[in-house]
């Protein structure tokens, strides 16, 4: 089976390399996945004749048939709403909000005035069919799931692909209904590591709660080609005004240590909640390890690092502020490296950082098992594959 995954990938990804945009003589086709990133084309429609979905969309949408039109639908990439939304949902309705179609309602009947939003060349993550998501599991529990995220897979869904998420994968490896699995964390599409995945919405709330009181704890490993300094580390953050989506951080260079750490004891709305100032990013540098890559005889550092708060990008972010971006950063620049808006994007659902969450302390008693258990992921790519 894997060799036919791979023929297949490797035949869309010949047939990109020719200019097609995952089209088979100009007919949209979803499947085989093509392996390289596809430009976004997204389309709205209102319907001005009744019509059935499927018939809609394979006489509406330049190069969709019905076979590519049930492949959008399966992915998840149709969204319906009884008449063109406004931009925000503020307000409105649930029932008047679009909503997610999915490939049993390809004889939905349409009616006049009805809204489409199609996404006929949705985000992919191509990688999630090369992963033994079997042996992704580390502990398959009655209330939640521990698992190994590998990198370049979303752990939830997008907006356009149901499909192809960590949360997707492993509810159909594992046999498990569809959308029970509930995230309670996230890692970025590019980091790998531990994740914590629940079953049940009460385990949800418990490890929700426990994550903000502190009472469990995060320990990650992180590529560099530069060294940090050992001991803690405190910047603020504040989202930035233009460009991508990404924090900006800045260097808190007079604090108390011991108040910093006092601080993380009490519940704080930053984690699970809205600040509207800055907020303090805090974590502690374990470790900070030279290696030497024998292929090209790079100088590179694996640092080990424990997560003493959880904001968005905060790694990343520090690391790139101390001087060490990550292995692999397309968003965040050391000081004085970047030139602005134009030096920085997203990442590509086929690159991964140097970074992964190795482990999860737990501190006390819980679904999770005594207080003392340790979740430990796999070894980190960039150890993997230098023992490949």
């Amino acid at each position: 089976a894997r060799t036919t995954v791979i023929a297949a990938a490797a035949a869309a990804a010949a047939r990109t390399r020719r200019g097609a945009v995952a089209m088979a003589s100009g007919v949209v086709r979803l499947f085989p996945v093509p392996r390289e990133p596809q430009p976004p084309r997204v389309e709205h429609h209102v319907v001005h004749a009744s019509a059935r979905l499927l018939d809609f969309l394979a006489s509406r949408i330049d190069g969709v048939d019905d076979v590519s039109g049930k492949e959008l639908l399966d992915i998840g990439a149709v969204w319906m709403a009884p008449a063109a939304p406004p931009r925000s949902t503020r307000g409105v309705p649930r029932g008047e909000r679009a909503r997610r179609l999915t490939v049993k309602d390809a004889a939905l009947a349409l009616e006049v005035g009805n809204y489409l939003r199609v996404h006929v060349s949705p985000k992919r993550f191509p990688a999630a069919y090369d992963v033994d998501w079997r042996g992704c599991v580390l502990v398959n529990g009655a209330e939640f799931i521990v698992a190994h995220k590998p990198a370049r897979v979303s752990v939830v869904p997008t907006v356009d692909n149901v499909r192809e998420s960590c949360l997707a994968m492993l509810e159909r490896e594992l046999g498990i209904e569809r959308d029970t699995l509930k995230p309670i964390h996230r890692l970025d599409v590019g980091t790998e590591g531990v994740l914590v995945l629940g079953k049940t919405s009460a385990f949800a709330k418990e490890f929700g709660d426990m994550l903000a009181k502190r009472e469990c704890t995060k320990v990650y490993r992180v590529l560099t080609t530069r060294e940090v300094p050992l001991g803690i580390h405190v910047h603020d953050c504040v989202p930035a005004p233009s460009g991508p989506r990404r924090m900006l951080f800045e260097l808190v260079e007079n604090y108390d240590e011991a108040e910093e750490i006092a601080k993380l004891r009490i519940r704080d709305a930053g984690e699970r909640g809205g600040e509207s100032g800055p907020q303090r990013c805090v974590l502690r540098v374990l470790e900070c390890a030279r290696m030497t890559d024998a292929a090209n005889d790079e100088c590179q550092y694996e640092t080990r690092v424990e997560l003493l708060t959880g904001r968005t990008h905060q790694i990343r972010g520090q690391f790139a502020a101390l001087g060490a971006p990550l292995v692999g950063e397309t968003l965040y620049r050391a000081p004085g490296e970047s030139n602005g808006d134009d030096d920085v994007r997203m990442q590509n659902p086929d690159e991964r950082l140097g970074l992964q969450a190795s482990e999860l302390h737990v501190h006390v008693d819980s679904s999770l098992g005594a207080a003392g258990t340790v979740f430990k992921a796999h070894e980190p790519w960039w150890v993997r594959e230098r023992h490949e």
